[in-house]
């Protein structure tokens, strides 16, 4: 295990000569810095980068709520776990509520101080392996990511399957191309990713922001530090802030910032938007290479979209760049996709099949249909869809496939063993 350097946030004194003295005996175990306020406590962390931080419940100064201070160190240094000691350790609740705060473990006062220098080896080790898992699936050499595409889901109505295409599409690309891929869910305020992957977020958006806001650049690693591997589909997802409140800290440069950035380290990137123009949607669409314009079989969906389209016309967005997707297509409406077409005086690139069969119960359960029911309609329209965004990959992604197979079926270098 590497060296575990230690920011020690403790209010009594006695209890922090207490911590360095178990600490002391232990070869790789280093207390970096230790102070008995939260504001203190905040600028080391930012300042020395620890391994761990050490915090209890009850601090000094103004501020002695250490759930507050502890919150406010998950945003500040997302990539830092921290472990709490604290009276109130077995109760139910404040651990549900350090965990939000972003504590790793929590350890009830008064307690042996050999069980508290073991559950600071497992965080240490288990924070370790989490930053390599990151380093291995997000990559870190710019050479690695070639022709990123961003691409920007777009709907001027809600409720028309924006989050269900952008989440599935995401798991496409990925299982047909074998690239990188990250999906960002940039409605701010309502944001569904999270919930329909079953994905518990923990560094949002908004902390993404905060942190551009703090530090003025986005590195590589704060980046990696707020995005969520989907289990999954191996997409990494960066999701929408918890609380509506909190989409006002998020803005049109933040989200310049963290695209231009993705672009650097993904291969594609889907964007998730609300069904409004704001600063930060206008500026996904800006750097999109494509805006998927969903709409579907109702008049004023169409209508809307007609409108739409005369006004990223204006934004100078080519045909090559808006792509109409039509959603929840049914042999039963009454528009047809010729009528549609010559509305909105623009080609249709793909449609995809009303199924609700399929579709609903994978979006109560939080499991992207497209790995629920591979063989369903909306599956293979996801399929469709992704061979009209990167037929090149598909076909690249299909070959290493087949050599894959072909290898595993000979039994070894040569082929099939006699």
């Amino acid at each position: 295990m590497s060296d575990i350097r230690l920011i020690v946030i403790v209010g009594s004194v006695d209890e922090r000569v207490k911590l360095k003295k178990a600490f002391l005996v232990e070869q790789n175990f280093e207390v970096i810095g230790e102070t008995d306020n939260a504001a203190d406590g905040v600028k080391m962390v930012k300042e020395m980068n620890p391994s761990i931080i050490l915090i209890d419940s009850e601090l000094g100064g103004e501020n002695p709520d250490g759930l507050a201070c502890a919150e406010t160190l998950s945003i500040q240094a997302p990539t830092t776990d921290m472990v709490m000691i604290s009276t109130e350790g077995g109760d139910g609740l404040f651990l549900r509520k350090a965990m939000l705060a972003g504590v790793r473990q929590v350890l009830p006062k008064p307690y042996d101080a050999g069980d508290l220098v073991e559950i600071i080896k497992l965080v240490a080790d288990i924070s370790e392996k989490k930053k390599e898992a990151y380093s291995a699936i997000v990559g870190t050499r710019e050479e690695e990511v070639i022709n990123a595409k961003l691409m920007t889901i777009f709907s001027t109505k809600g409720g028309v399957g924006r989050s269900l295409i952008a989440i599935n599409l995401a798991c496409a690309l990925k299982k047909l191309t074998g690239k990188k891929v990250a999906l960002v869910d940039l409605d701010l305020q309502f944001g569904d990713v999270s919930i329909m992957m079953h994905i518990q977020p923990k560094n949002t958006i908004a902390a993404l922001a905060r942190e551009i806001a703090d530090s003025g650049t986005l590195e590589d690693d704060v980046l990696n530090a707020h995005l969520i591997v989907h289990e999954g589909s191996g997409v990494s997802v960066l999701t929408a802030p918890v609380r509506p409140d909190e989409a006002d800290l998020v803005k049109g440069p933040h989200i310049d910032q963290i695209l231009r950035k993705m672009k650097e380290k993904f291969h594609y990137i889907v964007v998730d938007t609300p069904a409004f123009l704001s600063d930060t949607v206008l500026t996904s669409l800006e750097l999109s290479d494509f805006i998927l314009l969903l709409l579907t079989m109702e008049l004023p969906t169409i209508k809307d979209g007609k409108l739409m389209m005369e006004i990223m016309q204006t934004f100078g967005y080519s045909s090559d760049k808006v792509k109409i997707i039509m959603n929840r297509e049914s042999k039963d409406s009454a528009f047809k996709k010729a009528d549609i077409e010559k509305t909105l005086e623009a080609e249709v690139a793909a449609t995809i099949p009303s199924e609700g069969a399929a579709v609903m119960p994978a979006v109560n359960e939080g499991e992207p249909v497209y790995l629920r029911s591979p063989d369903s309609m909306v599956a293979k329209a996801m399929n469709e869809l992704v061979k009209i965004i990167c037929p090149d990959d598909i076909q690249a992604g299909a070959e290493e496939a087949d050599a894959g197979k072909a290898k595993k079926k000979g039994g070894g270098l040569f082929g099939k063993k006699k």
